[in-house]
């Protein structure tokens, strides 16, 4: 069975792009803003809990919907990104396994 699998939103605040330069996760971290927390459960529901001055938390039946109604695609090493795109990063590996699996 897998685990739910985490993730967070972040605000892109400085415009980059991938000619020559090797922009990684930390990087984006340390540039970004963190708008949310996540998790996808196996049925792919997926849970955002947005942070700030109004926190609140939101259950979408998918990743999908929470894609298309906030544009936030998953975080591409090789894209450009321009001030203010949004980007979900994974925290978890694809498909953990859960506890007994495999044996």
């Amino acid at each position: 069975m897998a685990k739910p699998r985490r993730f967070e939103i972040l605000l892109i605040r400085s415009t980059f792009n991938s000619d020559g330069v090797n922009w990684e996760r930390h990087d984006a971290v340390a540039s970004g803003k963190h708008l949310a927390d996540g998790v996808v459960f196996k049925d792919g529901t997926a849970v955002v809990r947005w942070v700030g001055e109004h926190p609140s938390t939101v259950i979408w039946d998918g990743l999908g919907s929470l894609r298309e109604v906030h544009h936030v695609p998953d975080y591409d090493d090789e894209k450009g990104y321009e001030k203010g795109e949004r980007a979900l990063f994974w925290l978890d590996e694809d498909e953990l396994a859960g506890p007994g699996e495999g044996e």
